[in-house]
């Protein structure tokens, strides 16, 4: 869920709604030069970062503004190294070089790559400082548990937390944490206020809300909960992290009592859709959280969903209709009926699915369009026949797909070939390029597969209303990695007919965003207004998808 409120804490200044700092910078005695004195100051903060038997906790926001959060990071100093555990890298620990230095100021500076470190701060395309990440950190104060630092491009004020077990074990409970957290919302007393939350776990965002002021900060993932960027004042009373019970969804603090609202959309994603042949089917679908704190719904008297704990059993009658038929199962939250997600089931066989369709997108110019497609079987081979206009010119691609009985799904391989011959293309100041028109897929914020064991899923629906359709939805891979959903059917030019590196490939030719397939026959044309969404996303950087705008066939 976004939030859909963002205000800047230096511009919002409320007696009641404050944030602030519970600490004090200590001030140092030395005696002598200025120098001196620093470079004494950065002696014993070497011997105090070494002196910790098991390292530090840095909780690293990156960004000025923290729009990404904060993320989890150990940090163990041996002389002129540091061993470096991360929540978003499950690797194990890195070894890297670190040193102190006086730069206008007392530096802690990781100042050799570090996978982990360096993560958020790596140049990209679009940025030269990435994700605003930092590598070096002023020296603000020294505790013996707690040293506080900013980071020298950001400036945000971050923290060194002393640790006291194993880094690889307090990682573990970070991303245990982090596993289990699945709250959408929020509600009961904050530092002793009644207040609602909304969470932006993506981007580790929270908005807080007494009903007539609102304020957003971003926070942290601890091994018992969460821990906000500043400590939040309301009323005088302050909280700066909350503790998560995943067994009852509550969150606990300072004068702060919260039931939480868990995300249904987290139990969706893991289902997916449901396929199934016409025959009558029960099927139990196990371990989904939470499922005591929803009512469940179908939306159709042939299909009937029952839950037992953490388990959900669905039952269809048989299909005779002699169509696809499809059916939606809904969970809406006990707390709040707003909060709500679905699947889809349906039942079809493949010869349910074979004929024409209209195929309706939005290109990367955010034009909507409507071409003509099939799906046809030749022989043995399955494939998704689409003709449009691309590279200034009417054109027929030919996707190789798979009909996916389990997730009752139309499968587009990804890495394949998809027109029948090599182009050449020519810039208009005459350069020209050779290579292969294949189908490759954006995930995951600007990620691109064209791998051809990656398939994108569309799966089938069918009403009285529209018929039988098809949408772009989840990513498919040969390995567990994640539930991503497809960002784009990218149309890509490749060296090779199937690529398997970065080297292999030339750029986009176009980027599909919302694709829907709409059965058609003669008798039946498609609704030209056919209302599932296929209005393009707000546009957003990929850096990793470079464009091949400006070339055109000769």
């Amino acid at each position: 869920m976004k939030l859909n409120k963002i205000l800047t804490f230096g511009l919002f200044l409320l007696p009641a709604f404050a944030l602030q700092s519970c600490l004090k910078d200590q001030e140092d005695s030395f005696d002598g030069s200025a120098s001196a004195r620093i470079e004494k100051y950065l002696s014993e903060a070497q011997k105090t970062l070494q002196s910790s038997q098991y390292g530090w906790v840095l909780e690293n926001f990156p960004d000025a503004n923290q729009k990404y959060g904060g993320y989890t990071y150990t940090l163990k100093f041996q002389g002129d190294t540091v061993i470096t555990h991360s929540e978003q890298d499950g690797s194990n620990g890195v070894v890297s070089l670190y040193s102190m230095k006086n730069v206008d100021g007392p530096v802690l500076s990781f100042d050799t790559y570090n996978k982990q470190l360096h993560d958020f701060a790596t140049p990209n395309d679009d940025s030269n400082v990435g994700k605003g990440g930092d590598f070096e950190f002023v020296i603000d104060s020294i505790g013996d548990d707690l040293i506080k630092v900013h980071g020298n491009r950001n400036q945000n004020t971050m923290y060194l937390r002393k640790l006291t077990e194993p880094a690889a074990n307090y990682i573990a409970k970070v991303e245990q944490t982090a596993a289990q957290f699945g709250l959408i919302a929020a509600t009961g007393t904050l530092a002793g206020q009644n207040v609602q939350l909304q969470f932006d776990r993506d981007n580790r965002q929270v908005l807080i809300s007494d009903g007539t002021n609102e304020v957003q900060t971003s926070y942290c993932v601890t091994a018992d909960g969460i821990r906000f960027f500043e400590p939040v004042t309301l009323g005088g009373n302050t909280v700066s992290e909350l503790t998560y019970s995943d067994n009852n969804l509550s969150l606990t603090g300072n004068n702060s009592q919260l039931t939480g609202i868990y995300d249904p959309s987290i139990i969706t994603r893991a289902i997916g859709s449901i396929g199934s042949d016409d025959n009558a089917f029960s099927r139990t679908l196990n371990n989904l959280p939470h499922l005591d704190q929803f009512d469940i719904t179908t939306s159709a008297s042939w299909l009937t969903a029952t839950a037992s704990g953490s388990s959900l059993q669905l039952s269809a009658t048989a299909n005779t209709t002699g169509d696809a038929r499809s059916a939606k199962v809904t969970i809406t939250s006990k707390m709040s009926a707003t909060i709500k997600s679905s699947f889809s089931v349906s039942q079809m066989t493949m010869n349910d699915i074979i004929g024409h369709y209209k195929f309706i997108y939005v290109n990367s110019d955010n034009q909507r369009v409507n071409a003509t497609a099939e799906i046809a079987l030749n022989g043995s081979a399955l494939n998704l026949i689409v003709k449009t206009q691309l590279l200034g010119g009417n054109m027929t691609l030919t996707f190789p797909v798979e009909f996916d009985q389990a997730s009752g799904s139309l499968a587009i391989q990804a890495g394949m070939p998809i027109y029948n011959q090599q182009l050449t293309l020519h810039t208009s100041s005459g350069q020209a390029v050779q290579g292969y028109v294949i189908s490759a897929f954006e995930f995951g914020d600007g990620y691109l597969s064209y791998r051809n064991t990656v398939y994108g899923l569309m799966p089938f629906g069918h009403d009285d209303t529209n018929g039988t359709y098809a949408q772009m939805g989840n990513m498919k891979f040969p390995q567990n990695i994640g539930d991503y959903a497809v960002e784009g059917l990218v149309i890509y030019f490749a060296k090779v007919q199937n690529p398997m590196s970065q080297d292999d490939t030339i750029g986009m030719i176009d980027e599909w965003k919302n694709c829907t397939l709409i059965k058609t026959t003669a008798a039946s044309p498609a609704k030209a207004n056919f209302l599932m969404p296929v209005a393009a996303k707000p546009a957003k950087s990929a850096s990793n998808l470079k464009s091949l705008k400006g070339y055109f066939t000769k």
